[in-house]
């Protein structure tokens, strides 16, 4: 399980919060402009729902950067 606070803009611009993410499950949730990935894990974006395909974009631990439009995520270590 990813440790701290992942918060996100979903698709309607309203800010999210993940508590403690777990590892690898792909979360179907879609969003676009500034996060905050302030867990210890990469966060793996993908531009499909259900993680299919190459991610779109990774974000390191403890960051906070624009992100392109995403329909899905998940925490790994493996990337």
């Amino acid at each position: 399980m990813a440790s701290g606070q992942f918060i996100y803009s979903d698709d309607t611009g309203q800010r999210q919060l993940l508590m403690d993410p777990p590892d690898d499950v792909c979360q179907s949730i879609s969003g676009a402009g500034a996060a905050a990935n302030m867990t210890d894990m990469p966060v793996l974006f993908y531009g499909k729902a259900g993680c299919g395909g190459d991610p779109i974009f990774v974000m390191l631990p403890r960051s906070i950067l624009p992100v392109i439009p995403f329909e899905s995520l998940k925490f790994s270590r493996m990337l």
